[in-house]
Formats: C-alpha cells, sequence, structure tokens
C-alpha cells in the first residue's frame, strides 16, 4: 500500500509540478481528520544541500498551525518521547510503526502527524533578479492508527506572485517557504480534510 501511495504521489510531481494549486492525494477509505486541532509537526526531511532548512520549514509549519487556530505539540515533548524509548527520529518520519504512532498519539495527546520533506531548491534570475524556487511536500497522518489521510506537494517560485507593477516577488527562501504551507493548509482545509483551522 505504502508502495502505491508514493508511485502515485512520484507521478503526480513529474506531471503537475506546475500547476496553480497543490497536487493533493487523498488516501481512499481514510476519514476525514475533523477536529484534529492538537497536531504534532515531526521534523521535517531535507533533500537539499540546505542544512537548515529543515528545521527552518518545521518552525513555518508549527506558526502557520498555531496561526490557524490549532494546537502544536511542543518539539521538547517529541524529543523526550523519542529519547525515552531510544529511537531516532526517522523512525517517525520516514517509516513509523502503527505502534509507535498510536504511542505518541497516547502519550503527547495529539491526533494528527505532519510530515513534511523539502524536494529540491534552486535559484532563478528573472528581470535582473535571483528568486528562489522550491518543491515541498506535507503529509497528515491520523496518529492514532498511523494511516496517511493526505499527502500534497507544491513547487513554486518567487516569480510566481510578480504583478504587473513588479510588486509581491518573494526573494528569500523562508518566506517561499512560509507561502508554500500556507498554500498546502488552506487547500486541505478547502477540501474538508481538517476543519479546526481556521484559512489565513
Amino acid at each position: 500500500m505504502a508502495r502505491l501511495i508514493a508511485h502515485i504521489l512520484l507521478c503526480g510531481m513529474l506531471t503537475a509540478c506546475a500547476g496553480k494549486t497543490p497536487t493533493t492525494t487523498e488516501v481512499p477509505g481514510q476519514h476525514k481528520s475533523a477536529g484534529f486541532c492538537r497536531i504534532t509537526v515531526l521534523p521535517f526531511a531535507n533533500d537539499t544541500d540546505e542544512p537548515r532548512l529543515g528545521l527552518i520549514a518545521e518552525k513555518i509549519c508549527q506558526t502557520e498551525l498555531l496561526q490557524r487556530e490549532a494546537q502544536v505539540v511542543n518539539e521538547a515533548d517529541v524529543r523526550l518521547f523519542l529519547q525515552k524509548r531510544q529511537v531516532f527520529t526517522s523512525e517517525l518520519t520516514q517509516h513509523g510503526s502503527t505502534e509507535l504512532y498510536a504511542a505518541l498519539a497516547e502519550e503527547l495527546k495529539t491526533k494528527g502527524i505532519i510530515r513534511g520533506r523539502i524536494l529540491t531548491i534552486d535559484d532563478e534570475k528573472k528581470q535582473g533578479e535571483i528568486v528562489p524556487i522550491i518543491t515541498l511536500q506535507l503529509e497528515l497522518i491520523n496518529a492514532t492508527d498511523g494511516q496517511l489521510i493526505v499527502s500534497s506537494f507544491l513547487r513554486r517560485s518567487g516569480e510566481d506572485y510578480r504583478t504587473i507593477l513588479h510588486y509581491g516577488v518573494i526573494r528569500t527562501r523562508s518566506e517561499l517557504i512560509r507561502q508554500i504551507i500556507a498554500e498546502i493548509f488552506n487547500d486541505w482545509i478547502a477540501r474538508g480534510v481538517v476543519s479546526c483551522q481556521k484559512s489565513a
């Protein structure tokens, strides 16, 4: 099942990177996560050569959730949870077992888990300016059973937000990450995948 989902997501990434909205896969048979108001954000995986970008993305993700009136589990509590069980972060971010997720849900009183991954980062020169290009993926997992509910990815350039008067261009990587995460969250809300948060 996991390989099938990964294949679907990969195909979507190859064919729809330039889309105007996030490319989103909702897993058939998984219930909607209405009421998932207490959410754990796991450390972001980072496939780029910018080592701090994953931590920056994680912090931005937490902030965006808080702005949508969600409760975010303290990351120190997640680290303590892992230390007590003597497991690495990757046990949650890459191949967490149903039992591990269920234990996290019970101990941290969380219902939803967000996994994030920065897939690519680049820069392009547009109209004399250097602007970032970033591809990012977010997944929402049901903490009680470890099942994937929804997965979205979005590729954006800072140039995408240039207006006719040349305003709106996003010139920093952190601000572009914030914009991408906000767009994905708003897409989830519009789809009814989550209902605790308010759109921003």
